[in-house]
Order: structure tokens, then C-alpha cells, then sequence
């Protein structure tokens, strides 16, 4: 009985990591931040209200809906985003990172969000604002 019950818990514990495979870990978020960061220009990085090194950093699967580019945060928030270059081919539920940086402008724009690729971090796109 006892092992039965360490295997269901066994099996419990490897069926959740393989649902959560887009969680990021504390040192991964560090490192999106700073890439997002680093793509801004000078006045949007003046702009950034707080510490942009604690900004909120989301995982998410790219989907692909009316020609319209999204990354599914999670069952219940989709974010539309503006690829960087028309020429980037994203695959469906393909993993990807929006970093988010509240701003003085918040108000009138909105905030900025730059989505990454988790795979090779780089920048694709950036979540329009007004």
C-alpha cells in the first residue's frame, strides 16, 4: 500500500512539470528582464516607473488567430502583440515571454510589454500601444 501510494504521488508530481513546462524559473526572469530592457531606447528606459528589475515576467504559448499575433498567458488572458520582424515564423503553442514596464505614460499609452522568444531570447515583438 505504501508503495502504491509514493508512485501515484511520483506520478502526480511528473504530470504537473510536463503541464507547467513554461514556468520560469527566478534566474530565467532575471534574464528576460534584462533583455527587454536592454531593447529600449533611452527615453522609454526614463519613463519606467520603479525598479524595472522586479517587472512582471509572464510565459505564455504563442497562438496564431485571424491574422492576428497572440501569447495565451493562461487559460483566461490572451495578449495581442506586433511582430518585430513579418518575416519571423512562430509555430503554434511555440513558448514565449512577455515582460511588462509600467511607465509615466501608462495613462495615455499603456505600458511596455516586449515579447521574447524563450528559445533563443531574442526580441519579436512588442504589444502595441496607443
Amino acid at each position: 500500500m505504501k508503495t502504491l501510494f509514493s508512485i501515484s504521488i511520483l506520478l502526480f508530481l511528473l504530470s504537473s512539470c510536463t503541464e507547467n513546462s513554461n514556468i520560469l524559473t527566478p534566474e530565467e526572469a532575471d534574464i528576460f528582464r534584462q533583455v527587454a530592457y536592454n531593447s529600449l531606447n533611452e527615453r522609454s528606459k526614463e519613463s519606467i516607473i520603479g525598479d524595472w528589475q522586479s517587472a512582471p515576467v509572464n510565459s505564455g504559448r504563442y497562438h496564431s488567430d485571424r491574422n492576428s499575433n497572440l501569447i495565451i498567458i493562461d487559460s483566461e488572458r490572451s495578449i495581442p502583440f506586433i511582430l518585430k520582424d513579418k518575416q519571423t515564423e512562430l509555430n503554434e503553442d511555440q513558448v514565449l515571454v512577455a515582460v511588462t514596464f509600467n511607465t509615466t505614460d501608462d495613462p495615455l499609452l499603456g505600458p511596455i510589454t516586449t515579447i521574447i522568444d524563450r528559445n533563443s531570447r531574442t526580441i519579436i515583438g512588442w504589444v502595441g500601444r496607443l
